[in-house]
């Protein structure tokens, strides 16, 4: 069967009509229908910073590395938990770890000069998207939530036993003033020549501890609900993830063969 060139010659007008409606038909299918969509959401890692009510005091409490956080959600287990907790049925649950086990629907990026990573898992649905994300930061969280209650499990006991240290030190010093000014030198007491040996090492020893107190009662004093603020953001925002260009252009090039094929024998036939 032999090409009519004359034929596509004249209907060249028709062919370029036909390749552009493809594109604008193309386009339009891609920007309705899109295939999958991302939620994104970010995930506090390293460590969260407590700041304190006075003197600008800030304390750091560890979490975990980046690393150990995404190998942590990509594990079967863990997506099964997040699964199960975003309301999915158990048959649905199985098939998860299969599906969101590896870097093609789980997108992990650490952001530069911060101590956070962004997390965008893919789906098919709008809210199916949404409560995966959701359940992930969930899950996070609460696995974090565990490590900073063991830190403040410590940091109780050592609250409880720098306070008993500092009780015996303020002791110590008030028995070395009155010796102080026993000998004479209650007019003097600041002055180093005058001060029995070990006295100012005491005071000094004491305002340390005072402040590693301090320290450590706003840690524990930091509210839950902020706690769980602080190491993962719960704004989860559902964007279309669109099939790449490749297949837009393979669809245009298809769409346009074939309305170009169906207007050449139209003319054809009715010329």
């Amino acid at each position: 069967m032999s090409i009519d060139w004359k034929l596509l010659w004249r209907s060249r007008w028709l062919i370029l009509i036909s390749f552009a409606l493809a594109a604008v038909i193309s386009a339009i299918s891609f920007a309705v229908v899109p295939r999958q969509w991302a939620a994104v959401t970010f995930i506090r890692v390293g460590s969260i910073g407590i700041s304190g009510s006075s003197e600008g005091r800030f304390t750091q409490i560890p979490i975990e590395p980046i690393e150990a956080t995404t190998d942590r959600m990509l594990t079967p287990s863990f997506i099964e938990r997040a699964a199960k907790d975003a309301g999915f049925p158990n048959d649905a649950i199985k098939l998860f770890p299969k599906v969101y086990g590896g870097y093609e629907h789980v997108d992990v990026t650490p952001l530069s000069q911060t101590n956070l990573i962004s997390l965008r898992l893919k789906a098919n649905s709008r809210e199916k998207a949404k409560k995966l994300a959701q359940a992930f930061v969930d899950e996070i969280c609460s696995q974090h939530m565990k490590i900073i209650s063991q830190v403040l499990t410590i940091q109780t006991s050592e609250i409880n036993a720098l306070q008993r240290d500092l009780a015996a030190l303020r002791t110590v010093s008030t028995h070395l003033r009155i010796q102080a000014e026993s000998i004479g030198h209650s007019d003097k007491i600041n002055n180093i020549a005058a001060v029995p040996n070990g006295y100012l090492d005491v005071i000094r020893d004491s305002v340390v501890l005072q402040s590693r107190i301090a320290k450590a009662q706003r840690v524990l004093s930091f509210p839950r609900m902020e706690r769980t603020q602080e190491i993962g953001g719960v704004s989860v925002l559902p964007r279309p993830v669109f099939p790449r260009p490749s297949v837009f252009v393979g669809l245009w090039i298809l769409l346009g063969l074939a309305m170009s094929a169906a207007l050449v024998i139209w003319r054809r036939f009715t010329s």
